[in-house]
C-alpha cells in the first residue's frame, strides 16, 4: 500500500465532507429568492456564498497539484494555471476534473477575481444569478469529479507494483 496515496484521499474525502456545507449556505438565499429579487444584504451574501463555493474547490485542486504533481503555482496567473493543470491529464496521474466541470469553474474563478476587487454595492444580480442557480450543480459535478479521482488514487495505492505516483 502506498500511505501517501491513501493519506490524500482521505484528506480530500475530509475537504469534501467540509466543503458540502457549502450547499446549505446555496440552498438557504435560493429559498429567500423565490419571492422576489435579492436586497443589497442578500447580494452581499450570494457573492460570498459563490466565494466559498470557488475557494472550496480551489483548495482542494490546490491540494492534488501540491501533493501528486509536486508543484506550487505561484505568480499572477497561478489560479488559471491550476485549473488548466487539473483539467489535464499528467504521466502519473488522470485529469481531475471533468472538461465541463472545469469550463464552468473558470466562470466561478472570474466571478471570484470580480467580488474581491469592487465593492459589495457594485455586485449585479443580473449578472451573478446565472452563477448562483448553477451553483448548485457546479457543486455536485465537482463532487463527482473529485470521488472518481480518489477511487482512481485508491487503485492505484492499492496496488504495490506501482511506483509512478508520490
Amino acid at each position: 500500500m502506498k500511505p501517501n496515496l491513501l493519506l490524500l484521499a482521505d484528506e480530500l474525502e475530509q475537504e469534501l465532507l467540509v466543503f458540502q456545507q457549502v450547499e446549505t449556505a446555496i440552498q438557504e438565499p435560493q429559498i429567500r429568492l423565490l419571492a422576489a429579487s435579492p436586497a443589497l444584504f442578500d447580494l452581499y451574501a450570494i457573492g460570498h456564498i459563490l466565494d466559498d463555493l470557488y475557494n472550496g474547490m480551489e483548495r482542494i485542486c490546490h491540494r492534488v497539484v501540491k501533493k501528486i504533481d509536486q508543484v506550487e503555482l505561484d505568480g499572477s496567473n497561478w489560479h488559471r494555471e491550476l485549473l488548466d493543470r487539473v483539467g489535464t491529464a499528467t504521466g502519473s496521474r488522470p485529469a481531475v476534473i471533468h472538461p465541463t466541470t472545469l469550463d464552468k469553474m473558470h466562470r466561478y474563478r472570474g466571478f471570484r477575481h470580480r467580488i474581491r476587487h469592487m465593492y459589495g454595492f457594485e455586485l449585479d444580480w443580473e449578472k451573478m444569478q446565472p452563477l448562483f442557480d448553477g451553483a448548485q450543480p457546479m457543486l455536485i459535478a465537482f463532487t463527482q469529479d473529485l470521488n472518481q479521482f480518489v477511487t482512481f488514487l485508491r487503485m492505484i495505492a492499492a496496488d504495490n507494483d506501482d511506483d509512478d505516483l508520490l
